[in-house]
């Protein structure tokens, strides 16, 4: 619907054509690549992106069944998503439904003798089959090394980066923490990569991580890959699924920076722990312990020892606070002031008075 105005003003058009331009965003999907629609899509989408390592080629129409997904061997490989894909957003579906984006980038291929693969859109290409979309623009590429930065050694490392890399922007479905420590792992075992050449390269990529998040994925990296052949690393639903099957009445109690001071996954079980121990009668309530974080056997032993500790601590102070409740002979706790909330009473907004507040 046109606007109701007498005289149009620069600003009306503008808003006019902000007003269409939102109309236009989504095209139609043509179903053939031959179809002529295909020249207005691809004026319009945005310029191809350039990438360390790689030299872009063309933009081409290509049959979705096109691109090739899978490894070597035959399997579906995606370097971006070193724990898989993950569930579906279901708004990207709701997006392809209405047509194809102009403002997004079209996937991306590597031509490997040949062989064009898909490193930049796995996402989509599930869609396109469930959609019905048998013809789709893609950006290919191929290896370049005269353009690889310093921290590229391979293709397959060049390949890395720019799946990572795709995958970073905030439009994307975001990489994980462990794509990110997978490859940083890899990079240390192949080049004995230290913390400062990991910065490095999260300089390099593209992603919307925190400056505390790179830093985090460093060192959780570094003590990942000092682990392995030392300590097997499990992950919390295998944790579970062992002690359940060993002793279901075990509490679970993960030490992970327990030789720190950090009581807090104990204090979460405390509460459950002192009613069983109450209803069963003084029977002793028995833990089991593990780690997520330790690199080292001394690590394993001084998490669980200080988890120990934790606990004997917490025991001494419960006893401490009984017999003072029962030499004081006083309510221990109790709710005496609130923040006032309430609008349309006497009472200030805001004001700290008197509990209870009516």
């Amino acid at each position: 619907m046109l606007l109701a105005v007498k005289v149009w003003t620069p600003k009306h058009i503008l808003l006019l054509a902000i007003i269409t331009m939102k109309k236009t965003y989504f095209l139609q999907v043509p179903q053939t690549c031959e179809d002529p629609a295909w020249n207005d899509i691809i004026f319009k989408i945005p310029a191809p992106e350039q990438a360390d390592g790689m030299r872009f080629v063309e933009r081409k129409i290509l049959m979705t069944s096109t691109p090739n997904k899978k490894n070597k061997r035959g399997e579906t490989q995606n370097l971006a998503r070193q724990a898989g894909t993950g569930k579906r957003d279901e708004t990207l579906l709701g997006s392809f439904e209405k047509g194809i984006d102009i403002r997004e980038m079209p996937p991306k291929l590597i031509n490997e003798d040949g062989y064009l693969s898909l490193y930049g859109g796995y996402g989509r290409a599930a869609i396109f089959d469930e959609l019905g979309y048998s013809a789709w623009v893609y950006d290919i590429y191929e290896y370049d090394q005269s353009t690889r930065n310093g921290l590229q050694t391979n293709d397959l490392e060049v390949l890395e980066d720019a799946a990572i890399s795709d995958n970073g922007s905030a439009k994307s479905k975001p990489a994980e923490k462990s794509d990110y420590v997978g490859i940083l792992i890899r990079r240390i075992k192949d080049h004995g990569w230290n913390r400062d050449q990991m910065q490095e390269w999260f300089n390099s990529i593209e992603h919307c991580l925190t400056k505390r998040q790179v830093a985090e994925y460093i060192s959780s990296a570094i003590l990942k890959e000092h682990a392995e052949g030392r300590i097997e690393w499990f992950k919390e639903h295998e944790i579970n699924q062992i002690v359940a099957n060993h002793d279901p009445s075990l509490i679970i109690l993960n030490t992970t920076d327990a030789e720190k001071g950090n009581n807090q996954r104990f204090i979460r079980t405390a509460r459950s722990m002192m009613r069983s121990y109450v209803n069963s009668g003084g029977v002793t309530q028995g833990y089991c312990l593990w780690n997520s974080q330790a690199s080292s056997h001394e690590g394993i032993d001084d998490a669980h020892i200080a988890a120990e500790n934790i606990m004997n601590e917490f025991v001494d102070e419960c006893m401490e606070f009984a017999a003072a409740i029962n030499y004081f002979k006083t309510k221990p706790c109790k709710p005496q002031k609130v923040v006032f909330q309430k609008i349309g009473t006497d009472n200030l907004v805001g004001s700290v008075v008197d509990y209870p507040a009516l």
